[in-house]
């Protein structure tokens, strides 16, 4: 592999780290009567995110601004 190559994929993994929430990654309510409730993102709009809570087996919905990466609380 070339240096700049490998410089590539360092500059794409800077960026990717600092990326807004997408679809799959597991996530954690921060606040509200589901605080600390994880789950799996499976539709994110401008506001809101849909998630799958496992642990209730529930879909429900959460405003963007009330859910964090789990990765990032760590």
């Amino acid at each position: 592999i070339r240096p700049s190559e490998i410089e590539a994929i360092r500059e794409f993994l800077h960026e990717a780290e600092n990326h807004p929430l997408v679809t799959g990654d597991e996530v954690e309510i921060i606040c509200g009567a589901m605080k600390n409730v994880s789950g799996v993102i499976r539709k994110i709009n401008n506001r809101y995110t849909v998630l799958y809570l496992e642990q209730l087996g529930a879909t429900v919905c959460v405003n963007v601004e009330n859910v964090a990466r789990l990765d990032r609380i760590k």
